[in-house]
């Protein structure tokens, strides 16, 4: 299995950093920033500012993701639309899937064509999932999406499954996954994968909390990717 990923993070790094005034001068917080494929004049800024018909389909699932959770019509889906009208208004593009409300985007495929499988796992730092299904071979063996939940104490098996969702080549499944247990069965004879466009949890809160301010300054600095702290 191969996996290539697009957009932004705050996941562990020694730099950049920020603090503010009011705080000890030993106290650090991780700054977003665009993972290395998505900086400027790397493969990955490239293809989501020229590539056409990948904003295309960037677009199209952005548009399938918010007329689903519109017609979903839950407290959780109006509270996902909540966070999509902030981190359309306010996270800079740099840090988005080519100007949707994506955030991350993650290419999970088999080039072997031999065989492959996506574990059983929760999506727990995403506010909500699109998964685009691809696959380079008409005849798939081991197709199916698996959404699992748990047993009661006393059963002998830990997990049952809830529903099953075969395989289909294009087929996009959305949902808010941070609570929902989901994989694939195995796969062989062919190459398969897919593509996760989410919208994930600790960028969002960084900017709830922070505002654009930290961010700007590492963006005017030129996203460096040695040491950098900034004091705001």
């Amino acid at each position: 299995m191969v996996m290539f990923q697009f957009g932004g993070t705050v996941g562990p790094s020694q730099f950049p950093t920020f603090s503010l005034q009011s705080e000890d001068e030993d106290t650090r917080h991780m700054l977003p920033r665009p993972v290395v494929k998505s900086r400027p004049v790397n493969l990955g800024y490239n293809l989501m500012n020229t590539s056409i018909w990948l904003k295309c389909l960037c677009k199209d699932i952005e548009t399938l993701t918010i007329n689903h959770l519109k017609n979903q019509k839950t407290q959780t889906s109006e509270n996902v639309l909540k966070h999509i009208e902030f981190c359309k208004k306010i996270i800079p593009s740099s840090l988005r899937i080519c100007d949707t409300f994506f955030t991350q985007m993650i290419m999970v495929e088999s080039f072997n064509c031999k065989e492959g499988n996506i574990p059983i796992h929760v999506d727990d730092d995403d506010f909500v999932t699109a998964l685009l299904s691809v696959a380079g071979a008409s005849q798939i063996y081991g197709r199916s999406t698996l959404y699992n939940e748990k047993k009661a104490e006393n059963s002998k098996e830990s997990l049952k499954i809830s529903k099953r969702i075969p395989f289909q080549n294009g087929n996009l499944q959305i949902g808010c996954f941070h609570h929902v247990l989901h994989g694939n069965t195995s796969w062989r004879d062919c190459m398969r994968g897919v593509i996760n466009f989410s919208m994930q949890k600790k960028l969002l809160n960084h900017f709830y909390r922070y505002g654009t301010g930290p961010y700007d300054d590492y963006v005017k600095a030129g996203y460096p990717s040695g040491q950098f702290h900034v004091i705001v």
